[in-house]
């Protein structure tokens, strides 16, 4: 284990913020979930290692 104890899993390793199979338009909102997620899980508390899929 890292020691991390927040991860939101992303599309895939070489585009952990975006999706390039997606139109522009659906890549944008797909973004927008992801950071909301993230934000979301940094203002909750957490125990130990927490595992998101956005």
């Amino acid at each position: 284990m890292l020691g991390v104890n927040r991860i939101v899993v992303g599309a895939a390793v070489p585009n952990p913020t975006g999706n390039p199979k997606l139109e522009p338009e659906a890549e944008h909102e797909y973004r927008r979930h992801l950071v909301e997620e993230c934000l979301k899980l940094l203002s909750t508390d957490v125990e130990g290692p927490t595992t998101v899929v956005a």
